[in-house]
């Protein structure tokens, strides 16, 4: 387990580095702190899926993305839990600030991606179309149905 604290120089000011592709988290005139010093991984220079992107309720990549296939928000949770004063990203977040911004940008790069997918899946972007179609047209299917629709061939096209 590291232990940062002790290097620690308490009369320097340190400042959080945002750069993905630096390993310095923290830094001063005299000292510096590497990721590998801190004793949690880092949102901003760690991209595995299991880094918190939340630090306060326990929001990571993982956790986000399969909330937002799952229709969840996970930034509208987390702002439930800042207003209702249960946050402390000032002592839990390594950048020593709220995280709302880092869980706001990851979404929007998610919804991207899946943006993407669809563009570049012209078969994909066909079967959106027609639901969309269906659902305006007030054909709305249950799961089990859609299913059976889809093995027998039976969607219109």
């Amino acid at each position: 387990m590291p232990s940062a604290l002790e290097p620690l120089d308490s009369a320097l000011s340190y400042a959080f580095c945002t750069n993905t592709n630096c390993s310095v988290v923290y830094f001063s005139d005299g000292q510096s702190f590497d990721k590998d010093a801190l004793k949690v991984p880092v949102f901003q220079k760690d991209r595995g899926n299991d880094v918190p992107v939340c630090y306060c309720f326990g929001w990571t990549r993982e956790r986000i993305m399969k909330a937002i296939h799952e229709n969840q928000n996970p930034v509208q949770h987390i702002s439930e839990q800042i207003q209702a004063d249960r946050c402390g990203c000032e002592v839990n977040n390594p950048q020593g600030s709220c995280c709302l911004g880092n869980v706001m940008a990851f979404v929007h790069s998610i919804r991207h991606e899946i943006e993407q997918e669809i563009e570049n899946d012209p078969e994909l972007k066909a079967s959106i179309d027609r639901a969309k179609q269906d659902i305006k047209a007030g054909r709305v299917y249950s799961t089990e149905e859609a299913i059976k629709m889809l093995e027998h061939g039976e969607f219109e096209r």
